[in-house]
């Protein structure tokens, strides 16, 4: 069982937040999970059941958070179904790992529904020595339950885990990192903001050679080709419409930091800009990151 509460002040958003609103998340969830003998010893079921309240005080909060302005309800239903052979938790060469879910917000009074299904697959092969090749599929669809609208539910496609940091957008949205593009940008626009997609799309590959592998250090250079996509509907689903990036990075570990990225990744499409900073054309990128990609 977990339990947590979050609120915020106006000061840690934007000048568009009055002095006076303030944002509240309250959640508890309890889960369940077993091991299976069949079809091996790899497989593992999970049950998920959570309870989300978001109380948003003020128009700033909810323009920030892409949330209505009041009391927001959900009870969330979720079944998993993993496998996972991976040899190595951190810097895996060989194996591979598997994710299906599927995800129901209950059509209860008053509260907001959804259905998200949740598809992933991971594979290493050996190449030589500690040379080893990784590849990543990653898919997403988010509907509804009833036929209305899904109120804020969406995936946020680009980005790394630092970017996000200090970055609240990913309050009610599924944010998926992307080497090579800022936080958020590959998504679906309203009024000129990124608002996020109800699919998704992500490709990866990495040739990774585990160059130190001490128990003070390791340290994996790679190689990395990603593109991704997210889209609003299956009416604007174009699955070879995708945003493409490739470039060089670094992995290191270290017991008293944990996992670090370094990457530098060349946006191979143009993009929609976010904002002045951002022209949107095509160059290079350098990301940084604590706890990995």
């Amino acid at each position: 069982l977990g339990y947590t509460y979050n609120g915020l002040r106006s000061r840690f958003v934007s000048d568009q937040v009055g002095e006076g609103d303030s944002f509240q998340l309250v959640s508890a969830r309890v889960f369940n999970r077993f091991r299976l003998k069949w079809p091996d010893d790899f497989f593992q079921t999970g049950t998920d059941l959570s309870y989300r309240l978001y109380n948003i005080n003020g128009q700033g909060f909810s323009n920030a958070f892409g949330l209505p302005v009041g009391v927001s309800q959900e009870l969330n239903v979720r079944q998993s179904l993993t496998r996972n052979s991976l040899n190595n938790p951190i810097f895996p060469s060989a194996g591979s790992s598997f994710l299906f879910s599927a995800e129901a917000a209950l059509p209860l009074p008053g509260f907001i529904q959804y259905l998200k299904w949740r598809l992933s697959n991971d594979w290493y092969l050996p190449i030589f020595g500690r040379l080893s090749f990784g590849a990543k599929a990653d898919y997403g669809y988010i509907g509804s339950l009833t036929g209305d609208e899904v109120e804020f539910q969406r995936y946020l496609l680009g980005g790394s885990p630092l970017d996000a940091q200090g970055n609240f957008i990913g309050f009610g949205k599924d944010v998926l990192f992307m080497r090579g593009y800022p936080l958020g940008v590959l998504s679906p626009r309203q009024d000129g903001e990124a608002v996020g997609g109800r699919i998704f799309n992500q490709y990866s590959a990495e040739i990774q050679l585990l160059a130190v592998q001490s128990p003070q250090l390791q340290f994996a250079p790679y190689l990395f080709a990603d593109a991704g996509n997210a889209w609003d509907s299956f009416d604007t689903y174009s699955p070879s419409r995708l945003f493409r990036s490739a470039g060089f990075g670094a992995k290191i570990f270290l017991p008293i930091l944990g996992l670090g990225d370094l990457n530098y990744g060349y946006q191979i499409d143009p993009f929609v800009p976010r904002n002045s900073t951002d022209t949107g054309l095509p160059q290079w990128r350098f990301q940084f990151s604590l706890g990995g990609q």
